[in-house]
């Protein structure tokens, strides 16, 4: 296809927009037809999840307050006219056919509104899960609490592969229609936020194709976007 027309922009589109009819991830490619794409050429990539729409209970989606979306879509036309690179989204590239054409691939996140609250709340999302499996020990949790280093500095993080540091594999789970149910040794971990991802108990003898190692960290797509669930003992993580 580039070898005859040019790849102008690619859109990441509103993980809902079709809501309630389909929830199909959805891109708006722009091209220019009849002219070859350039090596030179960068391409815009943007991020367009929050058009400031919500959704609502028998209403669809809907502003989120009035006039939010007439905003919305001025700076996002701006931003594109005039090819803005605003805090790493969107993104200004030069690809090929062998390349992303997204751009989640090329997007830098903001690391400097990181929190202490945001490991608070994950380290209290680990604890619910615990609790569920019927292993909490939460005696020790508040002083460890206290132990976390609230002073964080991202001068000095730095963007890595993950195939440096991790051996990548892929699940071994499937859905719930082909698992055997009973025995309660092994917990179900799905694609969800909550609980870090518990579902429930299955039989390990049972289901042991599906088992996937400990110690490792889930990465898997929720709502289009990526997300991670630590995992300390063998699990059935879903597809």
């Amino acid at each position: 296809m580039l070898k005859e027309h040019t790849l102008l922009a690619v859109f990441s589109l509103p993980s809902d927009v079709f809501h309630p009819g389909s929830s199909s991830v959805a891109y708006c490619m722009v091209f220019e037809l009849g002219v070859r794409h350039s090596d030179t050429h960068k391409t815009f990539f943007g991020y367009y999840k929050d058009d400031a729409f919500q959704k609502r209970k028998n209403l669809g989606r809907v502003e989120k307050a009035e006039g939010s979306w007439a905003e919305t879509e001025k700076e996002w036309l701006n931003l594109y006219r005039n090819k803005i690179e605003k805090d790493g989204i969107p993104v200004l590239k030069t690809i090929n056919a062998n390349d992303e054409w997204l751009a989640e691939a090329y997007m830098k996140i903001n690391y400097s509104s990181i929190s202490i609250k945001n490991f608070e709340k994950t380290v209290r999302e680990c604890a619910s899960f615990v609790v569920k499996l019927g292993k909490a020990n939460l005696s020790n949790t508040a002083p460890k609490m206290q132990k976390i280093n609230k002073n964080l500095n991202i001068s000095n993080w730095k963007y890595f592969e993950l195939g440096t540091l991790f051996k990548i594999e892929s699940t071994k789970g499937d859905n719930t229609n082909n698992l055997i149910e009973g025995g309660g040794d092994v917990a179900y971990i799905a694609a969800k936020k909550e609980s870090n991802g518990y579902e429930f108990m299955w039989s390990l003898n049972d289901n042991k194709e599906y088992i996937s190692r400990g110690n490792c960290i889930y990465l898997y797509n929720l709502s289009k976007e990526a997300q991670a669930t630590r995992c300390i003992k063998d699990m059935i993580l879903s597809e």
